[in-house]
């Protein structure tokens, strides 16, 4: 059983398909967690404010 903080809050789906090219998965398709943070700070900030 998860603990109430491992379970999201909230999820966001990506219509686009990310690829290395993208700049936000390595090329072993590895995230890349600041380039990801950076892309989608805005919808973040918005998920934690509801």
């Amino acid at each position: 059983h998860l603990q109430r903080f491992e379970i999201p809050g909230a999820v966001k789906l990506c219509a686009e398909q990310w690829s290395p090219d993208m700049g936000l998965v390595t090329a072993a398709f590895k995230l890349k967690r600041k380039a990801v943070q950076e892309r989608y700070q805005h919808e973040i900030n918005r998920m934690y404010a509801s």
